[in-house]
């Protein structure tokens, strides 16, 4: 096969890293494994954990209307290529929170499997396995692994079309499919766009002359298209007041993503401590950054400009967001809106870190990384989701509700909740038959007079309310109770 020209070095578009051996086919096993593992964990979560405030919003909104309702209307509770997806499962599967939640949990196994591709290229075995289990292990990403959310799938989509354009350097067909997967990934979920620039921007930067044009390109204009079809009904009804998910500061963006990370269950494990949340977003984030743009201007001297893909395209993001913001007042990300970011960080950080040549910064790198992927085990949560907390119970609500009201005339038992429960209970009464309860009524001032039941969170100023009645169910960790 016909070496190409990429950067001044010669590569064979089937092995752009000749240099580097692929790992041994035992090591490929044990990941393929970790990763099933991984899956089926994922699996047994959609299975027995409560539907959340979002996936039950998103259902009642859209997933239990017609295609079309998904198709020609934005908000954004609809993550269209995901919400096409799970209305599909549903068709053929049946209603039910695992058939839902079935699009993510097939997702999660691919986005480890591209992980652990795009982690073959680190010289360092020790790196690689530190990096594949910190991601792995890492709380929202396991969430959004199961939640029924196009997150998860976005950032599987997002992961493979890096490796199409990362590892497959020079191939048409790859950056073909790469602009497929960059497109399909947005549709997906539309927090990839900054970093789905950012890889564009990578592409054009990281080539050479004429050719750069070409390869930006091929990449670029199937991500439109696919984009376009997918999402355009949803874009005619869009408009800038769509994407409030957010924060206001920069500052309070990097401390959030970094407490999701460290206390996602709230369990302080290691260091889950807001001191620590903030000597990793004000220390040691900017220190691995100025590491990734050192190591970007080595590789691209040594004419290996391919390897700084992943690097260049969170350098491009993050500034996109930044101008984002200051231009047209988009927030900054927080949580979820961040996963994104954060994967492709710890991307570019691993492959960074494990092609480095000097020890003591690939030591650095991997006791660092050992830390998080500790820290990380330590916030495993089969239960809850850690943004929907409060509905941990709330499967279990329903159930005692559906039992005690059992017999009774059709629409003769009304709750009053607190709006955050409003969405699951609706759900579990449209999805489980509960004839004899009445639409739950979804209001900022809870109903605390007249109901049958009350399902109230310890937040709610009517909480007290609660006093002196029976109560059937409490769970104090999700600050929620159920009284007749």
């Amino acid at each position: 096969m016909e070496a190409k020209e990429i950067g001044i070095i010669a590569v064979n578009p089937a092995r752009p890293f000749p240099h580097i051996a692929a790992s041994p086919r035992w090591e490929r096993a044990i990941a393929i494994a970790l990763a099933l593992a991984r899956t089926a964990l994922c699996a047994y979560r959609a299975a027995t954990q409560s539907i959340v405030h979002d996936e039950a919003f998103s259902f009642n909104l859209f997933l239990s209307h017609r295609w079309r309702d998904i198709y020609f209307n934005y908000d954004a509770a609809n993550h269209v290529l995901f919400s096409l997806l799970a209305k599909l499962s549903m068709t053929l599967f049946g209603v039910s929170t695992w058939a839902i939640r079935l699009p993510s949990v097939i997702a999660s196994f691919f986005l480890m499997l591209g992980v652990w591709r795009l982690l073959e290229s680190c010289e360092s075995r020790a790196v690689r396995w530190v990096a594949f289990a910190a991601i792995g292990l890492h709380p929202l990403m396991l969430d959004f692994s199961v939640a029924a959310r196009g997150y998860g799938l976005a950032l599987a989509l997002f992961t493979w079309a890096l490796v199409e354009v990362r590892m497959h350097a020079a191939s048409p067909r790859a950056e073909v499919l790469a602009g497929v997967l960059l497109g399909c990934g947005c549709a997906a979920n539309f927090t990839i766009g900054f970093p789905a620039v950012g890889l564009l921007a990578a592409v054009f930067l990281a080539g050479r002359g004429g050719d750069r044009l070409r390869r930006t390109l091929q990449v670029a204009l199937p991500a439109a298209v696919v984009f376009c079809a997918v999402c355009g009904g949803a874009l005619l009804a869009a408009s800038l007041n769509n994407f409030y998910v957010g924060l206001p500061t920069l500052r309070s963006s990097l401390i959030n993503l970094a407490i999701s990370s460290i206390y996602a269950s709230q369990r302080p494990g290691l260091f889950g401590t807001y001191k620590a949340a903030e000597f990793i977003a004000f220390f040691v984030a900017p220190a691995i950054a100025l590491f990734l743009a050192a190591d970007s201007i080595r590789e691209w001297r040594g004419g290996k400009s391919q390897r700084t893909l992943a690097s260049i395209a969170m350098g491009v993001a993050t500034a996109g967001m930044i101008a984002a913001h200051h231009f047209i007042g988009l927030k900054y990300p927080t949580d979820r809106t961040g996963l994104a970011m954060m994967l492709l960080f710890g991307l570019a950080w691993a492959l960074a870190a494990g092609n480095t040549p000097y020890r003591w910064l690939r030591g650095a790198s991997l006791l660092a990384g050992a830390l998080l992927a500790i820290q990380f085990a330590t916030q495993l949560e089969v239960s809850y989701f850690q943004v929907w907390w409060y509905d941990r119970s709330t499967k279990e609500i329903a159930r005692l509700i559906a039992e005690d009201s059992r017999g009774q005339p059709p629409g003769s038992i009304s709750i009053g909740a607190t709006w955050i429960h409003q969405p699951a209970l609706e759900y579990y009464r449209t999805v489980d038959h509960m004839t004899a309860l009445r639409p739950v009524v979804r209001s900022m001032d809870t109903l605390i007079t007249g109901q049958d039941y009350y399902v109230l969170h310890g937040t709610d100023a009517h909480y007290s309310a609660t006093h002196g009645r029976r109560v059937l169910l409490s769970d104090p960790f999700a600050g929620v109770v159920l009284v007749k």
